[in-house]
């Protein structure tokens, strides 16, 4: 008969490590960790007692080399309980805007101070100089790719017969510089065959699943990253830190998203200054907290397909410039003026009844009719992705009513400035100290990409030096690892 434990907790030696600590260690003997000195007992009642010849008590305070801060930095506000609250009760609530943090510094790294141009022009200037800021330059990008390689090499040793592909904003070119690392596990056999874009159906998922578990346990023993976690979405992930730099890394078991490149790509070319309005747009979001999918925010495929969805449905005014300043506008008066009760479409640009039409799978369209604790609210955004019918962009966003009424606020901002006298910061009420709150994680990310890169030339010089064969591969490893990556370098 095989024996089962009682205890089912994953911690299995927690029970016989509690007994130890209360009938063994209160009764060891236990040593000076201080100082070597003898240290004189404590006297007895009556004794005299010789202040002068106490010996002195040296206390040691222990301090953990500088990692990351282990607490969560994106806390959940007040205002993401609510909206979570009515869309779990299928009830509705009202939307707030959240403001971004007031800036501190007098003046911002994309700042326009020529006299000469109006603050439409300035508008313009500083999103092309924002953009440019935000951008990872050459220490960042090396040091993000360093991450990635060190992730795949970890998971390498738990799932052999598995890859680890780069997907999302890192393949796209639209990382930023503390964007999460998102990868997508995919079998040897995937990656030569690559399945259809639909997500997995109820038995494969459960078999990603067991991956995941199995890689989070050997992730959750490694000192290099925290907070390891799985999540449960329309695909199952794998969910961690990188402990030096704070990065968030993404493992997950998606379908292959090659046509949703492809047509990202399309519109990169068909919008000039799409990429430019894409970053301060997920900017201003990632500042108040609406940036995160785990928290009802919206993920950057979904923001990137929002301002697709409001240059498709608007018209340049024959007064407008086709400028980074026009793209802003017409986003933030889009979706200022948006009706959630309706679904919007990108291919073809129309708007439908999202009650008749429902942006589903057939099995989860089935599901939906037949339970009504199912059903969504009313007040849910509901956007058709242009790369998969079925998938809704807005279907996990239960924040977006805050979302909205956060873009009407800085639309009414935005708009006030223009009409007013010239300033030199036109994009602190969209992304507030936005530099001065990323400082300390900009700098540690600069100084890991840094220090990879001395020690690549470094070997790259003893190689040159010993004049062997064997040098070529190291050559062209340090080229590789010091090379900037294409659409992701920036300035400082």
């Amino acid at each position: 008969m095989k024996l089962h434990r009682v205890c089912r907790s994953n911690h299995r030696f927690a029970p016989a490590t509690a007994l130890w600590r209360h009938f063994v260690l209160p009764y060891r003997p236990q040593s000076q960790c201080f100082s070597s000195a003898a240290v004189a007992s404590e006297p007895r009642a009556g004794q005299p007692q010789d202040h002068a010849a106490a010996p002195k008590l040296r206390i040691r305070r222990i301090i953990r080399p500088t990692t990351y801060s282990e607490a969560d930095t994106r806390q959940v506000n007040p205002l993401h309980r609510k909206a979570l609250a009515a869309f779990q009760g299928n009830t509705d609530y009202e939307g707030e805007p959240i403001p971004a943090h007031p800036v501190q510094t007098s003046q911002a790294p994309w700042d326009i101070v020529y006299e000469k141009l109006d603050n439409r022009q300035k508008l313009s200037s500083q999103i092309s100089k924002f953009y440019q800021y935000s951008r990872p330059d050459t220490r960042e990008a090396v040091a993000r790719k360093n991450l990635i390689a060190q992730v795949r090499t970890h998971a390498q040793s738990s799932l052999p017969n598995h890859r680890l592909e780069v997907f999302g904003s890192e393949r796209t070119g639209l990382a930023l510089p503390l964007s999460d690392i998102d990868l997508r596990l995919v079998t040897l056999e995937e990656l030569e065959a690559p399945r259809g874009s639909f997500p997995p159906d109820p038995l494969d998922k459960l078999e990603l699943v067991k991956l995941l578990e199995k890689l989070k346990q050997r992730v959750s023993n490694n000192p290099a990253y925290f907070k390891t976690e799985i999540r449960y979405a329309r695909y199952p992930l794998l969910h961690t830190v990188d402990r030096e730099t704070g990065l968030p890394i993404q493992i997950v078991c998606s379908n292959d998203s090659s046509r949703s490149r492809a047509i990202m790509q399309q519109y990169l070319n068909e919008f000039p200054y799409l990429r430019e309005v894409f970053v301060l747009v997920k900017t201003s979001l990632d500042v108040r907290g609406l940036s995160e999918v785990y928290l009802g925010g919206l993920g950057s495929y979904s923001v990137f397909m929002m301002i697709v969805a409001a240059l498709k449905h608007t018209k340049l005014l024959s007064t407008q410039h086709d400028d980074a300043a026009s793209s802003l506008l017409r986003f933030l008066d889009f979706w200022a003026k948006v009706d959630l009760k309706e679904g919007i479409a990108i291919e073809p640009p129309i708007r439908f009844n999202k009650k008749q039409v429902l942006v589903l799978t057939k099995e989860n369209k089935a599901l939906k009719k037949t339970d009504r604790k199912k059903r969504q609210p009313p007040w849910m955004l509901c956007l058709q992705d242009p790369a998969d019918e079925t998938n809704d962009l807005g279907g996990k966003a239960y924040c977006i009513k805050h979302v909205i009424e956060s873009i009407k606020q800085m639309n009414a901002q935005i708009n006030d400035l223009l009409a007013g006298e010239p300033v030199a910061n036109l994009l602190g009420c969209m992304v507030g100290d936005f530099q001065t709150r990323q400082y300390m994680m900009r700098k540690r990310l600069r100084a890991r990409g840094a220090k990879i890169m001395q020690d690549s030339e470094g070997l790259l010089a003893a190689a040159k030096k010993s004049r062997r064969p064997r040098e070529e591969p190291i050559s062209s490893i340090v080229d590789d690892a010091v090379s900037p990556v294409s659409e992701t370098q920036g300035t400082d």
